[in-house]
């Protein structure tokens, strides 16, 4: 058995098997970037080591430094994750040769499953149906609309739909670059574009000694940009017979490969009910808890078991789906700009109890541009799929978090969307309802007078004296008192007005008078009363940013003395870097005459492309930075004149 185990990843997924190694006796040996330092995981650990700097290619990616550090620390085993490390054949390789365990299939299998194109044409070997492609060599034989994909790696990186020949070109030269840059292959493959499929995967666990088996299904089908957003298992509408199915085709490729391990078989499941097989990702999922809330199997505790030569002691009819689990993934990232990932310091955090949260963060974390943006899961199980719904409506109710933009409020909003708990969903669905499930909530009444109180009471509580002289609030001697604060909220200017009176104040607001009795501000807990109804929201203040936190919405507001100030010196035509990145392409040339919406350059952050364009027509009047630079959030990257 497996008695020391180094975990070669970092964040949730960390977090998650030093939880199951702990629980089953194993020391448990982290690793570490710079940006890792203070870490949870490197928390929970019972030793750590340094890699190195932030970049991955310099700490989480380097297979050699890795490998020292599990000789040094006497390691018998690797874990790799998901991510990074998890599917590389020749760092599966590097462990074998180094006498070292890797918690996962042998890299033969991982090399003949890594890239799609020989994937597919395995898959089609053992007998399962497999979606057409197009010969990149013959152009004229294109049918539009068509699916871009990487040859290499997973995620939805790099994937494009093109829609018509004119777009191609330049989602062509995109594709292959994110794939150069996420996986070190530039290759693509280019397939039949299915209109309306649901995305379904099989998990499959293979032990050494010849015995496999599949768990059932999950729903991955709601997705933004090619990546899961939630998911769910069984799948609903799913019929046994399609189950059985599309679980004895991954099997059929599980003992065509003679594959060990932990595995999951994607199929897509078109609409006139066809499946084709999509990849077969050689590793644990991101959704693996789903999995093991319906079956009731630890499958890292199996991947560790069957890593140390265990036989598995699990029998197919055995197996039983237990009612219905979902699994929302938080993001940092801002669905109101297209999900453009986030950076920043967590300043507060709260979890619900009772629900299942796989959390690799804690408060005073750094989000930094170096890494997937993938924050923390949060996994329910229930008896059927609408109280599931409603459990995790509840759930993400009850989550607080402040200092990072992050998806919670659309994941909310999705939740309590009537539509998914009756009905399956095709992965156009949030592409469909983006505008509705992604626009900023407007501003009420209620909460602009709340985080107007809010800077009031948080202004005058540094002041202890009791002298009204002392303090920051507008006191006058026989008159009224006014005070007024201005803040930004969604690229919005709202002005609050307090009037203070003898035994209560008075804010004007829109035109409105509002009476405002016992206001409190506790730590972080604001208790008010209006117009003889008492509101509670959590408040955290950080630097020049506000949040106001309930289980509506959480709301982010930024002080006109940094942010209005700001916006206004920005309408000047120059285009800004909307988050930190580098410069991986630059489409114009100064001088150059741009239309409207134009792409200019393009931004690759948190293993992501943003296609920066042009906010209005004009002339390009100067490139502060080239291909390859590091440019900070709001630095000018394009300057522009009418």
């Amino acid at each position: 058995m497996i008695k020391r185990l180094l975990i070669a990843n970092r964040g949730e997924i960390a977090c998650r098997i030093i939880k199951t190694a702990k629980q089953m006796g194993i020391t448990t040996i982290a690793v570490y970037s710079e940006a890792d330092a203070h870490a949870l995981f490197v928390t929970q650990a019972d030793v750590a080591f340094y890699l190195g700097p932030a970049a991955a290619s310099l700490s989480y990616l380097s297979i050699d430094k890795i490998i020292q550090v599990a000789l040094s620390a006497q390691a018998e085993a690797i874990h790799p994750g998901y991510g990074f490390l998890s599917e590389n054949a020749e760092f599966a390789a590097a462990c074998e040769k180094a006498g070292l365990i890797f918690v996962g299939p042998k890299s033969a299998q991982i090399r003949s499953m890594g890239l799609k194109d020989e994937a597919k044409k395995l898959a089609a070997h053992y007998g399962c149906p497999v979606v057409p492609e197009y010969d990149l060599k013959q152009m004229e034989n294109l049918a539009f609309p068509l699916l871009i994909k990487p040859i290499a790696g997973g995620g939805g990186k790099g994937m494009h739909v093109v829609e018509k020949a004119a777009d191609f070109p330049e989602k062509l030269a995109s594709a292959q670059r994110q794939a150069e840059a996420s996986f070190g292959n530039s290759a693509v493959i280019l397939e039949k574009y299915l209109p309306s499929p649901r995305h379904i995967e099989i998990q499959v666990l293979a032990d050494q000694h010849g015995h496999a088996v599949y768990l059932f299904e999950r729903d991955c089908s709601m997705q933004r940009r090619y990546q899961k957003i939630i998911e769910q298992a069984p799948a609903l509408n799913f019929s046994q017979t399609t189950r059985e199915q599309m679980g004895e085709a991954a099997l059929k490729i599980v003992r065509g490969l003679g594959y060990v391990g932990a595995g999951t078989v994607e199929f897509l499941l078109d609409a006139d009910g066809a499946f084709y097989f999509m990849e077969m990702n050689t590793r644990l999922q991101v959704e693996h808890g789903v999995t093991e809330l319906i079956t009731g199997v630890d499958l890292v505790k199996w991947q560790l078991l069957i890593a140390s030569g265990e036989p598995l002691r699990l029998e197919q009819k055995e197996l039983a789906i237990n009612g219905v689990a979902l699994e929302a993934r938080l993001y940092a990232e801002d669905p109101s700009e297209d999900f453009l990932p986030s950076t920043g310091k967590i300043a507060y955090l709260s979890w619900p109890e009772a629900v299942r949260i796989d959390n690799g963060i804690k408060v005073g974390d750094q989000i930094t541009i170096y890494y997937d943006p993938l924050l923390a899961k949060v996994l329910i199980h229930a008896d059927t799929h609408q109280t599931a719904w409603q459990k995790l409506a509840s759930a993400l109710a009850h989550i607080r978090i402040a200092g990072v933009k992050t998806n919670l409020n659309f994941l909310r909003q999705l939740a309590l969307n009537p539509i998914i708990t009756t009905q399956p969903v095709d992965t156009h669905f949030i592409d469909t309802h983006q505008a509705t499930l992604c626009a900023p909530q407007a501003l009420s009444d209620i909460d602009a007078i709340l985080v107007g109180i809010a800077m009031m009471l948080k202004q005058n509580a540094s002041v202890h004296s009791t002298s009204p002289w002392q303090h920051n609030f507008p006191w006058r001697l026989n008159a009224k008192a006014v005070q007024t604060f201005v803040v930004n909220y969604a690229k919005k200017r709202y002005e609050l007005s307090i009037e203070y009176g003898k035994t209560e104040d008075l804010v004007t607001y829109q035109g409105k008078l509002y009476t405002v009795k016992s206001p409190r501000l506790d730590e972080h807990e604001l208790t008010v009363e209006i117009n003889n109804q008492e509101y509670t929201r959590t408040v955290i203040f950080q630097a020049h940013r506000i949040w106001l936190l309930s289980a509506q919405q959480d709301l982010l507001f930024t002080r006109e003395s940094h942010d209005y100030a700001a916006q206004q010196a920005h309408n000047d035509n120059t285009l800004r870097a909307p988050m930190p990145g580098k410069i991986v392409q630059v489409l114009v040339a100064v001088g150059d005459k741009v239309m409207a919406s134009q792409a200019l350059m393009v931004l690759e952050a948190m293993k992501m492309e943003h296609t920066l364009r042009a906010p209005a027509a004009g002339v390009i009047k100067a490139l502060p930075f080239k291909v390859g630079d590091q440019v900070q959030e709001e630095a000018s990257v394009v300057a522009m004149e009418q």
